[in-house]
């Protein structure tokens, strides 16, 4: 006897809604993140090495 498995309330249906909600948030932060690197690409004019300069000094010492 074989019959159709229908989802429950208690069934993956619940979890599987809040893992979609939950990937749809983290690739909503990853575009935007993804658009403040375009943008600050985009409107620098600083050399390369000077921008890996200043982002290595920066993850060496954060701000406290």
């Amino acid at each position: 006897m074989n019959s159709p498995i229908t989802p429950t309330s208690a069934g993956p249906e619940p979890l599987a809604d809040k893992n979609l909600e939950q990937q749809r948030e983290a690739i909503a932060t990853l575009g935007h993140h993804l658009r403040l690197l375009v943008d600050a690409t985009v409107r620098t004019t600083a050399p390369a090495d000077v921008l890996h300069t200043s982002w290595t000094e920066c993850v060496a010492s954060p701000p406290s």
